[in-house]
């Protein structure tokens, strides 16, 4: 594993044997869409990592098959390709933004509802 486009450190992949996969764990020093390329063997496999604010969806998942219908984030990986997917886990987000998240959504239920019963006041309201 090597950057193709962006720096940072990858470390060396551990196996897992009863998962069938390598894993990595790759930390960029900068933010946008970058590549990694997989070189194994002759095999030569280059796949996007859009890391920070790129503006572009995150393309967390890369295969063959039914499962491309139901991600289908990046291309499907080539006929002739020896990986079955490329799978990029990124960290989760902290719990503050759930709490914004919370304060915003009732905030905006109140409003929603206090302009609601204004409107219904003013509807059936008999002069």
């Amino acid at each position: 594993m090597e950057w193709e486009a962006g720096r940072g450190e990858i470390t060396p992949p551990v196996r897992e044997p009863a998962r069938s996969r390598l894993v990595w764990r790759v930390k960029p020093e900068v933010e946008g869409v970058l590549a990694l390329r997989l070189r194994h063997q002759g095999y030569n496999e280059v796949f996007p990592l859009f890391v920070g604010r790129t503006g572009q969806s995150i393309g967390a998942s890369q295969s063959r098959g039914i499962s491309q219908l139901l991600s289908p984030r990046l291309p499907p990986l080539p006929p002739d390709s020896r990986l079955r997917s490329i799978w990029i886990e990124y960290p989760q987000a902290g719990p503050a933004w759930l709490g914004w998240l919370t304060v915003f959504s009732l905030a905006a239920a109140w409003a929603a509802n206090w302009l609601f019963s204004r409107w219904r006041q003013r509807r059936f309201c008999v002069a």
